[in-house]
């Protein structure tokens, strides 16, 4: 009865790696998206993404949730103080092991892909900040160079001839 207790939280735990695999796939997809919108400067739908990217996420934490249950009485069943992946699979199934193996190596794949696309992401995105601050700058300079010569008709009124002889 252990043993089938035990199998059974150990499908559901694979059974969330395997979700969180293709959530992880969609994470990856919507980065690379991200790197075209941002380079071609489709700030709203960067904005749709990232919202997208956000609700991806929330799911990736809900299957996780969703696991936590399931790892807590894998360790109560093999008396571990920590879920640790090397500790189960010296105790689990040989198919098991190798599914659990390769679920986590598919995510860690996953999550390495996604983080050079956000860094790479991140990196040309501060460079469109530094440019549209540049030009922000410009456009405050000019404006405050028309506010301080060409718009303040109340400080120069209309001249006045004070020699009426004339």
């Amino acid at each position: 009865m252990k043993v089938k207790n035990l199998n059974s939280h150990i499908e559901h735990i694979i059974n969330g790696y395997q979700q969180q695999s293709v959530f992880y796939e969609q994470l990856r997809n919507l980065s690379r998206q991200l790197r075209e919108l941002i380079e071609t400067d489709n700030w709203q739908e960067i904005g749709r993404a990232l919202d997208a990217r956000a609700d991806i996420i929330k799911n990736i934490n809900e299957i996780n949730s969703d696991m936590e249950p399931h790892k807590k009485a894998v360790m109560e069943l093999l008396h571990l103080k920590e879920f640790n992946l090397a500790k189960v699979q010296d105790l689990i199934y040989p198919q098991f092991r190798r599914k659990l193996e390769e679920g986590t190596q598919k995510i860690k794949d996953l999550l390495k892909e996604i983080v050079t696309w956000d860094r790479q992401n991140m990196k040309i995105m501060e460079e469109h900040k530094i440019s549209i601050s540049q030009e922000l700058k410009q456009i405050k300079q000019y404006r405050e160079f028309q506010q301080a010569y060409l718009d303040r008709p109340e400080m120069f009124p209309e001249p006045v001839f004070f020699d009426k002889k004339k």
